[in-house]
């Protein structure tokens, strides 16, 4: 079996259900080395999904395997390899910033003198290095969250998972993250879950899009961004107009017969609305410079669920 296969993290058929809901149902995905970005609304079912692939609830039906390790037979030695980010997590607030991640180096079997896992050098790579003597309950949100980063990524895991990585992260930390998540997907199957698109659009070889807990598109930016094409519309509004249907306008997030608003820019006494439309309003014009957020809206908000 070649490397590639071996740290491949794949789901069949997965489903939860929680009560009489099914949060997430009949899933397919296969996450290989590099970097696959889950895309979502909130409540699409990505926390869901992520949480049985972390190994940390199980499915009610379907399957999961990383390589040749089977879930829930092998969930030991698949977080041995695992480096998670939850969406919701708790550091220890009593401790310092090294002594926190020294503590993770020492959970994940690791030790300081191994660069991998040594605690300074990561403070130093999210940019934490004059912060390594505060306590975590000192740190910011911000300063918070790249710690946690630094915990998913230390150790080299072969298999790293992350929910929402970004939130709370400054523009120039996001470049920061950026860097070092494609320096982590050289060698580890990395799946990235979000419901921000720019999150992934430079960095995400592969794509999984749900909505309403089923997969309803995967491919790569490219082939996402095609499902827009002929389907992005621009219309502009006095103010006047702007005024009278401003209402109207900014319900329009949802799947509507006219379409989703996509962007609203008021510029110069009128107003600039972006429509992902199978039927726009007859005013608008067609736009041919389309964006991987296009598709995405084109691919959730105009399709009915499966």
């Amino acid at each position: 079996m070649d490397s590639e296969r071996q740290t491949a993290l794949t789901g069949h058929g997965v489903s939860k259900r929680f009560g009489k809901k099914w949060a997430v149902e009949n899933v397919d995905i296969t996450v290989g080395v590099g970097i696959h970005g889950l895309l979502g609304n909130n409540g699409a079912g990505k926390s869901t999904l992520i949480k049985i692939l972390a190994t940390l609830i199980p499915p009610s039906r379907g399957s999961v395997r990383f390589g040749s390790l089977i879930r829930p037979r092998h969930d030991h030695f698949i977080r041995k390899q695992l480096g998670y980010l939850p969406q919701q997590y708790g550091l220890m607030e009593h401790l310092t910033a090294r002594e926190y991640l020294f503590y993770a180096c020492r959970m994940k079997g690791g030790t300081s003198h191994d660069m991998d896992f040594s605690p300074d050098s990561w403070l130093e790579r999210v940019g934490l290095q004059d912060a390594a003597h505060l306590r975590v309950r000192r740190l910011s949100g911000g300063m918070k969250q790249r710690l946690a980063i630094a915990q998913a990524f230390m150790g080299r895991p072969r298999l790293v998972i992350l929910d929402e990585p970004t939130a709370g992260l400054d523009p120039d930390e996001r470049v920061r993250f950026r860097n070092l998540l494609q320096e982590v997907g050289q060698t580890a199957a990395v799946l990235l879950s979000t419901h921000i698109v720019s999150d992934v659009e430079q960095v995400a070889q592969s794509l999984t899009i749900m909505h309403l807990g089923h997969v309803v598109a995967t491919g790569d930016a490219e082939g996402i961004t095609a499902r827009a094409h002929g389907r992005v519309y621009e219309l502009t509004l006095s103010q006047a107009e702007w005024e009278s249907q401003r209402a109207f306008w900014m319900d329009r997030h949802g799947p509507t017969p006219k379409g989703v608003v996509a962007n609203i820019v008021q510029d110069h006494g009128s107003v600039r609305i972006r429509l992902v439309s199978d039927d726009p309003p007859v005013q608008a014009h067609a736009v041919d410079d389309v964006g991987l957020e296009d598709g995405y809206l084109a691919t959730t908000a105009l399709q009915a669920r499966p």
